[in-house]
């Protein structure tokens, strides 16, 4: 792979970029679970390698059954992936839309989707969210997001949203799949974080019965440290919608270890209610220090916190085009830029939230920084 190719990979996570370091890249970067995977599942890796030397379930039974059981949902309704990632990829690849219309700021990988699978860039539409409401759909561009549906084959929403971590309110969502159905659209929902804020599945069951196509996009990625195995799921609201994208799918497309580790990990309620409680606390520890160091920042829901330089420019505490994830890896800590983001500037970056001891490290480095720079101006 060319040294070009490399860089243009934007995405969290690429702490191998920086393996020639001689000190441990502490990675901000990536929003997975602080707590890493949960026991069961390290136990269920370690008797699972007796089978490696076999095929995986090209159906996922097991795993399937798990998750039916856990989501409360029919196992025809259910599809697995290779992370959520090839679900998005794949359900654009079944549905084939003409014209989409996209919640930004948002995971560049559903415009990238669309284009792989022959939508235009001129038929991909943006519905942007701002600064001004927090990055959050509300109820008057809740209506006028309804509004746009006219026309549109496909429609990609994020709750809690990335970058930003903010939740459509669930009667919100009801609504637009109201107005998916009304208009033929069908309507991808990526809930990934939703486990860092709620356990309650109720919300799930009034947009699937809609009548709406609708698929609902989980991982095991985020909230259960499965980043390296790659594990997602699709919450069908019909078995056609589950069959078109089971379809378009290669065969074996989910590892045998992933499956094993997945199938033992969703009965992990201590690591979860333990989980949800650190990133809590924790995120509000990063809000309060940054926000007091003079940062914007969303007050998102999920695991990581939207912020940005700008109050701190526009004061004259840092100079214009000051670059602080370029600062931070000078202490070996890596951030998520956010300037790929449709909406978002250079200004902004993405913090995961990690442990406390972690967090504390970031927040002593970035005042250092700010330090370093107010002596020289």
């Amino acid at each position: 792979m060319s040294e070009k190719h490399r860089q243009a990979f934007s995405h969290g996570g690429d702490v191998a970029s920086y393996a020639h370091r001689k000190k441990t890249i502490l990675d901000f970067s990536a929003n997975t679970s602080p707590l890493g995977l949960p026991f069961a599942g390290c136990l269920a890796l370690v008797s699972c390698c007796a089978g490696i030397s076999q095929y995986p379930d090209p159906y996922c039974r097991k795993l399937i059954s798990a998750i039916s059981l856990r989501e409360q949902i029919s196992d025809t309704h259910i599809v697995c992936g290779n992370g959520a990632t090839e679900l998005i990829y794949a359900a654009a690849h079944a549905v084939q839309p003409r014209r989409a219309l996209i919640v930004e700021p948002a995971f560049s990988e559903y415009r990238r989707a669309l284009l792989i699978t022959g939508c235009r860039e001129s038929a991909i539409d943006s519905f942007m969210l701002t600064a001004d409401t927090e990055f959050s759909l509300t109820e008057e561009l809740c209506a006028e997001l309804c509004r746009r549906l006219t026309g549109i084959d496909m429609l990609f929403v994020c709750s809690p949203s990335n970058p930003a971590g903010t939740v459509i309110p669930f009667a919100l969502l009801e609504r637009i799949a109201a107005a998916c159905a009304a208009n033929h659209v069908f309507m991808v929902v990526d809930s990934c974080f939703m486990p860092f804020v709620t356990d309650d599945i109720r919300w799930q069951r009034g947009l699937l019965h809609s009548g709406a196509d609708i698929i609902i996009l989980k991982a095991f990625t985020k909230f259960y440290g499965m980043a390296g195995l790659r594990l997602g799921y699709a919450l069908c609201s019909s078995e056609q919608a589950a069959e078109n994208i089971v379809n378009v799918l290669p065969p074996w497309n989910v590892s045998f270890a992933a499956q094993c580790a997945g199938s033992a990990v969703l009965d992990s309620r201590w690591y979860e209610r333990r989980l949800r409680r650190l990133i809590t606390k924790e995120r509000q520890y990063l809000y309060e220090n940054l926000s007091a160091l003079g940062f914007y920042c969303v007050r998102g829901r999920a695991n990581f916190l939207l912020c940005t330089l700008e109050p701190l420019i526009q004061t004259g505490i840092l100079p214009p085009g000051f670059d602080l994830p370029y600062e931070l890896l000078k202490h070996n800590i890596l951030v998520r830029r956010c300037a790929d983001y449709a909406g978002l500037g250079s200004t902004c970056f993405r913090i995961a939230v990690r442990r406390h001891r972690d967090n504390k490290r970031l927040i002593q480095v970035v005042k250092k920084i700010i330090a370093a720079v107010e002596r020289v101006l």
